[in-house]
């Protein structure tokens, strides 16, 4: 297993601790929002999201932020807004928006990819 720096548990810890506030606010279970997230993610998996004791994926963020029901500024603590400006810029745009960045990124790297491997 891959040891994690201080820094990495408190901005996880801050972040769950951030999620476990609205859901708790919104009346709603950690099923709810599991079932919300869909792709298998179960209620434990919430749980441990908001213990901070393991990491989330992008992916996963803007799933738990929409099924809660909030965007993802909303979710995210200032102090993981200030440290990744970008990806909370993408997180305002719209699903049809972020897919079809993703799909123009997607080939950039996989032409880069040719490119580098000849």
């Amino acid at each position: 297993m891959e040891k994690r720096t201080s820094a990495e548990l408190n901005q996880n810890e801050t972040l769950g601790a951030e999620i476990h506030r609205i859901r708790e606010f919104l009346g709603k279970s950690e099923e709810e929002v599991a079932a919300g997230v869909g792709n298998g993610c179960t209620a434990a998996m919430i749980a441990q999201y908001e213990s901070g004791s393991v990491p989330m994926e992008t992916d996963t963020f803007f799933a738990v932020a929409e099924a809660l029901g909030v965007t993802p500024n909303d979710l995210a603590p200032r102090s993981m807004r200030e440290k990744f400006p970008c990806l909370f810029g993408y997180a305002k745009l719209n699903s049809g928006h972020r897919e079809v960045i993703d799909s123009v990124v997607d080939s950039f790297l996989r032409d880069e990819a040719k490119r580098a491997n000849g």
